[in-house]
Parts: C-alpha cells; structure tokens; sequence
C-alpha cells in the first residue's frame, strides 16, 4: 500500500460518527424534537453529537447543503486538500427531501453533480429513509450561518470529477441495510447502530491506496486515523484487539472512557465518548458490543508509521 499517499487522513468522520443519526442537547423546534425522541428511544444515537459538528465550525446553507456536501468534515487519502462546508441550513430552507436523500445516501446533488467521497455517503447509504429525514429536520432547525463556501482545491487527476464514475464503481454499493434473519435482533441493531450510524468501520477500518474502507480488514486498526491519530484493532483479536474485553467491559468504555485496565480514551476516541456514545441506552451499548464481540478476530499490530 502507498504509506505516502495516506498522511492527511484527516478529518475524518470522527465527528460525524455518531452525528449522522445524532441530537443536540437542546432544541425546541418539532423536527428536532421527534427527531430526539425517536431517535434516542428507537435508534439509540447519541445526544450532543451534532455539537461535534458545530464545533468545527461547519454551517451549511441549504443551498449548499448538497451542492458542496463532499467537503465535509475528513480529508481522505487522495482528496486531502478538499475544504469543509457549511452544515447548517442557510437562508433558503426548501432543499426537497428527495434531493436531500439522494445527496446522503447516494452522493449525487441536486443538478447531478456526483460528489467527492470525502463526504461519506458511502456510509450514509445504509441509513434508512425515515433517519435521513429527521436528520435533515434537526440540520434544518439549527440557526443559519451565512458563510461562503470554499471550493476544494485538488491536484491533477483528482480534480476531474469525470473519474469518480470509476471510483464508484469499485468502491460504492448504496443501499439501506438490509438486517440478517439468522440473527438476533440485538447483533442486527448493533450493526446498524455500527455500521449506519456510528460509523465505526470509518476509523477503525484500514484504508486501501484509492481511499476506500480494506475490506479484508474490517475494524481491524488503521494507523492513520481521523487526525493522524492511531485507531486501534476493535476486533475480538485476543493479542492485538478487544478479545479480552467482555460485553461488559465494552459497554463501560463506551459510557465512561475507562479501559477494562483503568487507562482511559484520550483524543478524538475521548471526544466521541463524551459527546456521544455516553448518551446512548444501554441496550443500544449492549447491542454494539455484541455485535464487536462477534466480529472474525483479525491479527493486525497498529503502529505508527515509520517517519
């Protein structure tokens, strides 16, 4: 794999994480509301995970929301020049739900433009209709920051926007998750809330040289995290992952940051915890970890890269 062409993985969808199903810890208008009720009780994201957003100064215009959604949030390893976008509802607030549907879930905007992978519809494709919407009902709730967009400044070839048409077709399966019959409730919740929600697989899982998730390698670490911070092997790995942890022991990390050995969570891993995971219910933690428990363990030392 080309190391050189992975050191600005930054960015990433740390934030967005939890966020793309996620509340604030405050709002009053109905779309919010029913958005937090259900979500919280139904999907299990957490509270204050859109603040991780807001944090990064990120205000979208809803003209914008769609047209420059691609610069949201990470950089990846061969868009890593590519600026963030606003992500909250600007002057005009009549983006149709199908345009805002396909732009998340399919990452093509209103006038067909097909959006860089740095905005990860890949990921935003298994959500299901209904928290898409009330995503968007929470983003268009939030007040308007009228804030110029910049345009993302890419080198030679991958300005060519022509050349994501193979990029999708390599890398891109759209589609809701689809949960498994010959499985329980509680594993299929967990790979949704994992999968479509939290977004695990987007740190935790290494990367190829075109920037799309290593398949072969699913949670497995990468050493080139969001930030160039080191996302450890989640797998049930007894030497190199979490095969050590219990259901248990898993569930207190995600509420409260502490390690089964008394270490604790520091950086963005640190951030996510307390701005999200800690607000889920517990049946929700419980279903996560049961579904990281029954993941292949995977054998992979996650480093940091040689300098």
């Amino acid at each position: 794999m080309m190391e050189g062409s992975r050191k600005k993985v930054v960015w990433s969808v740390a934030f967005i994480l939890v966020a793309a199903a996620a509340v604030v810890l405050a709002q009053s208008e109905e779309g919010a509301v029913a958005y937090r009720q259900r979500i919280m009780s139904a999907n299990g994201a957490s509270m204050g995970a859109i603040n991780d957003i807001l944090k990064f100064k990120l205000p979208v215009s809803n003209e914008h929301i769609a047209a420059h959604a691609e610069t949201i949030h990470r950089e990846s390893q061969l868009l890593a020049d590519a600026f963030k976008a606003q992500v909250t509802a600007g002057e005009t607030r009549a983006l149709p739900e199908m345009d805002f549907l396909r732009a998340m879930t399919e990452g093509i905007g209103p006038d067909g433009t097909i959006f860089y992978p740095v905005f990860p519809y890949t990921a935003f494709t298994k959500m299901t209709r209904q928290d898409v919407l009330d995503l968007k009902a929470y983003l268009f709730s939030v007040p308007a920051v009228k804030q110029e967009n910049k345009p993302p400044e890419l080198g030679f070839p991958f300005n060519i926007r022509s050349g994501l048409h193979a990029w999708r077709l390599l890398n891109f399966d759209s589609g809701t998750f689809e949960p498994d019959g010959d499985q329980s409730e509680e594993w299929n919740r967990g790979v949704y809330l994992s999968m479509a929600l939290a977004h695990c697989g987007e740190c935790h899982t290494p990367r190829g040289t075109t920037g799309a998730l290593d398949e072969e390698m699913p949670y497995a670490g990468s050493r080139e995290g969001p930030e160039s911070e080191l996302a450890p092997n989640i797998t049930p790995d007894q030497e190199t992952g979490i095969g050590g942890w219990s259901l248990a022991d898993i569930v207190w990390f995600l509420q409260t940051g502490f390690k089964p050995e008394g270490d604790d969570a520091q950086g963005l891993m640190g951030e996510v915890i307390e701005h999200g995971y800690m607000h889920l219910v517990e049946s929700d933690l419980q279903a996560i970890a049961a579904y990281l428990k029954s993941l292949t363990p995977i054998r992979n030392v996650v480093e940091p890269s040689a300098q």
